[in-house]
């Protein structure tokens, strides 16, 4: 993200909902933690996890558009309002903290 800054790029990012995986609560199947920033967050502002997701994604520099695709219009429909749903800093933090990111492996 830092070169797409210093050239005054956009970024688009590709599936910010991890093919449906960040608007659901975590289970077994997932990689998640049991104690899910994103579901605490959504239900303590009283929005949907996938509106946190896209409002986290788009307060980040740099980023013009997230791509989504949906299946169903009541599902675009609580995307779009992801728009209305302001973070703090804090809630950033929040949602970033237990993030680590993976080892990368191959080229660079």
């Amino acid at each position: 993200m830092r070169a797409t800054k210093t050239f005054g790029v956009g970024t688009i990012l590709w599936s910010p909902l991890a093919r449906g995986t960040l608007p659901r609560p975590p289970n077994t199947d997932s990689k998640r933690a049991e104690s899910d920033p994103v579901e605490e967050l959504a239900e303590s502002k009283g929005v949907s996890m996938a509106q946190i997701s896209i409002a986290w994604v788009l307060s980040k520099d740099g980023v013009s558009a997230p791509t989504v695709g949906s299946t169903k219009l009541e599902n675009l429909q609580d995307i779009i309002s992801a728009l209305q749903v302001k973070l703090t800093p804090d809630d950033s933090y929040y949602l970033q903290e237990p993030y680590q990111p993976p080892r990368m492996t191959g080229h660079f």
